[in-house]
């Protein structure tokens, strides 16, 4: 199996829009029983960004995920159909990837917020596997990259 990328998803726009794209991920949940992920059906010829273990919640969040990376390609292309924006977390830590996609519809303008090597390298691994950061064991490093990243994206 591929190395698994966490998605979280959160859409805006419109309320009978947002109604319409839960809509499409609640048909996906059934789709998604199979194994094989689940992916749009109104997306053609897209070999990769299926979208396996989707939950949704009772606020507006999608949580997912793919297949080594994100699957931003994807979801922009249901964002355009429904008229919605999208703010995408994603993180697969094998492949040092954590970082935050904004879009906007309206303009097709996505913005990619990542954290580079050198800004994960904060965190590391001690011989027992355990996290360390800043000379202190800690739980999780999602807590201190998502610091980062907040960081980042309010810098910019």
């Amino acid at each position: 199996m591929a190395n698994i990328c966490n998605n979280t998803l959160l859409f805006s726009g419109k309320p009978k829009n947002l109604k319409a794209v839960r809509e499409l991920f609640e048909e996906m949940l059934s789709d998604n029983e199979d194994g094989y992920g689940a992916i749009p059906s109104f997306i053609a010829n897209v070999f990769d960004g299926y979208m396996f273990d989707i939950y949704l919640d009772k606020t507006d969040y999608v949580s997912y995920w793919t297949k080594w990376c994100p699957n931003e390609d994807v979801i922009k292309l249901i964002a355009d159909k429904y008229k919605v924006d999208f703010v995408l977390d994603y993180e697969e830590l094998g492949c040092g990837l954590f970082g935050r996609f904004f879009y906007n519809h309206k303009t097709k303008q996505l913005i990619d917020y990542c954290l580079t090597d050198e800004e994960m390298s904060v965190v590391d691994t001690n011989d027992n596997g355990e996290y360390i950061y800043n000379g202190e064991e800690i739980e999780c490093p999602e807590d201190i990259y998502t610091e980062i990243l907040n960081k980042k994206i309010k810098n910019n």
